[in-house]
């Protein structure tokens, strides 16, 4: 697998694409992160142990307490003491999971060690200096041990599961042959939720969930799965409609740039890397730069749009400030940030680096080389791809959760939430590893009552609602359509209609109870098809479409595009009333000026371009309408 963009070749690959071996627990980078954790932990743990040997008393309560937080307290006799640091200690772990505080991890260790040694008595249990450092040496062994099962446990199950491997060849596509869907009423229905959201005044924000700005249920992603969904509806159902539907994207594009989608990075930067440096794109962001770019990425893909181009086009400003960036300059500072990672995959969040999310580090470069030639991103694609197998890739295929910067990886079992996104979204610039991914995975779908989930899976990330798995299943599904598994797909897509209360009213969440974001992700899922996030981000639109004459007005919600195709000449459309009938105008543009064109389905029967090459017929619309616009003989 390379990481060059295919621009041409029409032809189905097939290949065998085994799991990787696995020599030992971790892969090079991760190993030598491993040992530099373990050196600073040895480091810690020489210096305790030196002052519980030869310091006074008060020193050698500090040095218990750099063993483990609290053990200071548990040696002065103090054990609620000791709960009370330790659960302290605790909070800040999860301050690291949540908003990556990783700054305040090692002071508060510190803080607890020396407020046992400042606050030492007259008490001391005297068996805990020996009791507490030979506790912690053999729970690292045991942590060891049991990390070196599971290693030599997955790794006889990946042996096993490339033997049947080793018979099955998966079709990589070309550049298809592209057909256009004609979207049902209920399709319609679907689309009009994420319209509406993005239809709104740039400044509101109603209807959007908003908790927080620092998780998965910020506004940003809401805005990034949005569009997502709207690209895909454009590219399967629409490509020769503009309109309201590349407004609407424009609109999710121009949103991030307001200072509530990206003022949390000044902070989470501050606490996370500890530099004071409030540009949200320069420096390893990669969950505004790098979705941010696969969205505008998209939108020139889908559109032929290039506005983002022009210098500082996307800028962004909050009072004074402002940092100006287009899309070429965005782009070359997420392949800068690549180049400078460890790893090559970057931190999702300043310490945490996620395998989800660095598939739109894959996107967003390779949309970018594909649409300017960006040959230099051509090495930065290739590490991060070979970095998703060498240091993310379990041995027995499947992927990873998270990995902590600083090398271990979240302990917990294979994700259906994970691996349904990876496959989604990698397939664009892996697709051997998305097609083994998916063979992978899909041995625990085939009854989707039956899907084996984990802690990681029944959580709603819009809106962290615990206990439900269907968050989950939208991942499985946008994976399954990828794939062309439709049989899965549909079947995952039944069972969320079981477990879910489902919303009849077009233009609202299709799910009350799911999050706005599952709503959005079960949108982009509703309109994927097999290989089309690999066909807008690797091959684009045909030139036909980008070309052809475009309906680039049309009134919303009066008008519901159902389908509209160029092939380079005429235009097709499909229309259906949104709001009961109406006679309406629309507006036609990239026509041959001066050129004249007969119309069918319209009260108008033939129309003369002007000279920018627009017209405008009308129609009266009350039911499905064909309407056909041709260049006169």
């Amino acid at each position: 697998m390379t990481s060059s963009t295919e621009t041409s070749d029409t032809q189905v690959r097939y290949v065998t694409r085994l799991i990787p071996e696995f020599p030992r627990i971790a892969g090079p980078v991760t190993a030598r992160l491993y040992r530099r954790l373990m050196m600073g932990f040895g480091g810690a743990w020489t210096v305790g142990l030196a002052l519980v040997l030869f310091a006074p008393v008060g020193w050698k309560s500090f040095g218990v307490g750099l063993f483990v937080p609290g053990g200071g307290f548990i040696y002065t006799g103090r054990p609620w003491w000791a709960v009370v640091a330790f659960l302290v200690f605790m909070v800040t772990l999860f301050l690291w999971l949540m908003v990556s505080a990783e700054i305040i991890i090692v002071p508060v260790w510190l803080l607890t060690a020396a407020v046992a040694g400042a606050t030492v008595g007259d008490r001391t249990w005297d068996a805990a200096l020996w009791a507490i450092p030979v506790s912690v040496v053999g729970f690292v062994l045991i942590l060891v041990g049991t990390s070196r099962w599971k290693f030599l446990k997955r790794r006889d199950l990946g042996l096993e599961r490339n033997k049947e491997l080793s018979k099955v060849s998966f079709p990589i596509s070309g550049r298809a042959d592209l057909d256009v869907t004609e979207s049902t009423p209920a399709d319609l229905d679907v689309l009009r939720y994420p319209l509406d959201l993005l239809l709104q005044p740039i400044d509101s924000y109603e209807g959007f969930s908003k908790i927080d700005q620092f998780q998965m249920a910020s506004l940003r992603y809401q805005l990034y799965w949005a569009q997502f969904a709207l690209a895909t509806a454009q590219f399967t159902r629409t490509p020769a409609f503009s309109g309201y539907l590349s407004e609407a994207q424009r609109n999710a594009i121009a949103k991030v740039l307001q200072p509530v989608n990206w003022r949390y990075w000044r902070w989470e930067h501050l606490w996370g890397n500890g530099r004071w440096n409030p540009d949200p794109v320069a420096t390893m962001n990669i969950m505004l730069a790098g979705f941010y770019g696969t969205s505008v990425g998209l939108y020139q893909s889908v559109t032929g749009d290039t506005r983002y181009d022009e210098p500082g086009a996307l800028t962004f400003r909050d009072g004074n400030r402002e940092y100006r960036y287009d899309y070429r300059s965005m782009s070359d500072a997420i392949r800068r940030n690549v180049d400078e990672s460890l790893i090559g995959l970057q931190p999702c969040e300043p310490s945490k680096i996620y395998s989800i999310c660095n598939t739109f580090t894959l996107n967003s470069l390779g949309l970018h080389h594909r649409l300017h030639n960006d040959t230099a991103a051509a090495a930065s694609l290739q590490r991060v791809i070979d970095n998703y197998e060498h240091e993310f890739l379990r041995p027995d295929g499947h992927f990873a959760l998270l990995r902590a910067k600083i090398g271990p990886s979240l302990p917990s079992g294979p994700h259906t939430y994970t691996e349904g996104f990876v496959v989604g979204f990698g397939n664009a610039m892996m697709p051997e590893v998305a097609r083994r991914t998916w063979w992978v995975m899909s041995r625990g779908l085939s009854d989707p009552r039956k899907v084996k989930t984990y802690l990681v899976d029944k959580i709603d990330y819009g809106n962290y609602r615990i206990g439900s798995d269907d968050y989950s299943r939208v991942a499985a599904i946008l994976g399954a359509r990828e794939m062309g598994d439709h049989e899965v797909a549909d079947a995952l897509v039944q069972s969320l209609y079981d477990n879910e209360d489902v919303n009849p009213t077009p233009g609202g969440p299709f799910f009350p109870k799911m999050s706005v974001l599952g709503n959005l992700g079960f949108a982009q899922a509703h309109f994927t098809r097999e290989n089309v996030w690999r066909d807008m981000i690797s091959f684009g639109a045909p030139t036909e479409w980008r070309t052809g004459p475009i309906l680039a007005e049309a009134a919303y919600p009066a008008v519901q595009v159902a389908r509209a195709v160029t092939d380079g000449r005429a235009l097709d459309l499909v229309l259906r009333p949104g709001n009961g009938g109406s006679r309406t105008t629309l507006g036609i543009e990239r026509l041959v000026p001066g050129h004249h064109y007969t119309v069918r389905g319209a009260l108008n029967h033939d129309v003369v371009a002007d000279a920018h090459g627009k017209a405008s017929i009308d129609i009266d619309l009350d039911g499905r309408l064909h309407v056909v616009v041709d260049p006169a003989l």
